[in-house]
């Protein structure tokens, strides 16, 4: 009696001790038998990924500020959980994530991001290569001239916006940059104008809601089951748990929508012909629905991810060799938040930093005033892109804004590496934010402080230099698609804004950006930037 009594007890204390024995053995080989045993970083990180889920969880963004701490303390590479590596040197970035690199990302953090068939999150060379192949041309400098009134239209309704703001009343100058970006990239890029900007006080929820992601991304991450499991739940069950979703249930209605215009391209390849201009749909779908030829049987939906049954399209039957449904979701999406994202947090910083310096203010204004004298006519991006102050106050704020400023995880391989002189086994996980190359005192001495004219000729004796470590966008193979796209909006939005209002700064300071978490992108732990704004009188 007594003995059965005990049994269960016995179980559980025999499964508990198996338990900790395991990990007390991994933790032993961690940090004694490891192959990187001997690289120089806190043991504790080198026992546990305890380490870093603490920084990343815990904390809430902290790891990249605790990384900066160490690498003061034990040099240029260190180890920041058993089979990771972090470095701070141009020369360890360039090899990580240069051309020619053969390091694979890491599918841990690109899984995060629930769309596993994007450019962004392939973690398969030749699967992104044959991506890139296809979008590539959409985003060229010829396609962006091309469709230049696409961007320029979402610009002069974000000036008219502006001017119209209630006067009693500050704008979100957070908001209103990221509702401006969310409608350029949508219609750019998918032909669907969602109408952030249309909304009171720039507060539409499809942006608030692409921010709620970015700050539960590491919870995601952590507990990689949570998304697959909350997007299984049936549409009828979710249409109930929306309001209590908040903001992410924008996210999903757009998700929605998207998904709902891809269907109908899939199903009617002609309903294409009706698109107002150039979108990505035509490199998607469109190079596919050419090689449609007369076959009996269902339509068949292939791509990289795999092939997928699909509706029959009318009386005509054939074969459709592009990505499938649930690929060209990932593509639409992906595209949609990180192209809104390093743009409007760009605008943002860049505002707040011109306001917060008055000779800046006037020296950006007085340029725009002898191109462009007469601010009631309109001036192109070919004038925008050859402005040297201008030029030089952007490149700036990229710098401080970083764009992603998670060290993005890569995977040695196929073989073992040598990087700064260390032996690094294939397999292990290598990484450098770009914070590193943007903040380092011997290429932009002063490094913390807003200088357009080091950017100028004549301000700094090592401009080259300066561009080589400046990589917003990363470098190399998985640099960012639509950095033509992002510079044009750049030149766009900012030489508009400038030339035809005055703005005024209300309750902000440069105390308000001197720290950020890293929640894969910079947030700010400061008060939000507002301005008031009116028409330049001028």
């Amino acid at each position: 009696m007594i003995f059965s009594s005990l049994t269960p007890v016995v179980g559980t204390t025999f499964v508990v001790v198996v338990f900790l024995l395991l990990k007390l053995r991994t933790v032993w080989y961690n940090l004694f038998l490891h192959p990187l045993k001997n690289v120089p970083g806190p043991k504790l990180a080198a026992a546990t990924d305890l380490y870093k889920i603490y920084y990343d969880l815990i904390i809430r963004g902290g790891l990249l500020e605790q990384i900066e701490k160490l690498h003061k303390q034990y040099g240029p590479v260190i180890r920041i959980a058993p089979n990771v590596l972090h470095f701070n040197d141009e020369r360890a970035y360039y090899q990580i994530y240069g051309v020619g690199s053969t390091f694979t990302k890491d599918p841990e953090l690109y899984s995060c991001f629930a769309m596993n068939e994007s450019s962004f999150t392939y973690t398969d060379p030749e699967a992104h290569r044959r991506r890139v192949q296809m979008i590539n041309p959409f985003f060229s400098r010829r396609a962006i001239v091309e469709l230049e009134n696409v961007v320029q239209e979402k610009v002069d309704k974000f000036i008219t916006r502006m001017i119209s703001h209630p006067k009693d009343r500050a704008i979100n100058m957070f908001w209103a940059f990221r509702c401006a970006s969310v409608d350029v990239i949508t219609s750019y890029v998918l032909g669907q104008d969602f109408h952030a900007m249309d909304h009171p006080y720039f507060s539409h929820p499809f942006p608030l809601g692409i921010q709620r992601q970015v700050h539960v991304l590491w919870v995601w991450k952590y507990f990689p089951f949570i998304i697959p499991l909350f997007l299984s739940i049936p549409k009828r069950i979710m249409t109930y748990l929306k309001p209590l979703l908040g903001e992410l249930a924008a996210a999903l209605a757009v998700r929605e929508q998207v998904e709902e215009k891809i269907e109908r391209f899939l199903s009617d390849e002609r309903a294409l012909e009706g698109v107002e201009h150039e979108v990505i749909w035509h490199h998607l779908i469109g190079d596919g629905m050419e090689e449609l030829s007369e076959l009996d049987g269902e339509k068949k939906v292939s791509g990289l991810g795999g092939r997928e049954k699909g509706e029959k399209s009318g009386e005509r039957r054939g074969e459709y060799d592009g990505p499938s449904k649930n690929s060209l979701l990932s593509e639409a999406l992906i595209l949609t938040q990180a192209g809104s994202d390093t743009v409007g947090n760009t605008c943002y910083l860049a505002t707040f930093y011109i306001l917060n310096d008055p000779s800046v203010y006037h020296k950006l204004k007085e340029e725009l005033r002898q191109v462009w004298p007469d601010k009631e006519t309109r001036i192109g991006m070919d004038v925008l892109e050859k402005l040297p102050y201008l030029n030089a106050v952007l490149k700036e704020s990229l710098r401080l804004g970083h764009g992603v400023v998670t060290p993005l995880p890569r995977v040695v391989g196929p073989g073992p590496a040598e990087i700064l002189g260390v032996h690094v086994p294939a397999g292990t996980i290598v990484g450098m934010s770009c914070t590193f190359l943007h903040y380092d005192p011997r290429v932009f001495p002063d490094p913390y402080t807003f200088k357009p004219e080091r950017w100028l000729p004549g301000g700094s004796s090592n401009l080259s230099e300066m561009e080589h470590y400046l990589r917003p966008f990363s470098n190399g193979p998985r640099q960012c698609l639509g950095q033509n796209l992002a510079w044009a909006e750049l030149y766009l939005i900012m030489g508009y804004v400038f030339r035809k209002l005055d703005l005024t700064m209300h309750d902000t300071s440069i105390d308000d950006f001197k720290h950020f978490k890293e929640l894969f992108v910079p947030s700010f732990e400061g008060r939000t930037f507002h301005a008031f704004a009116e028409e330049a009188t001028s």
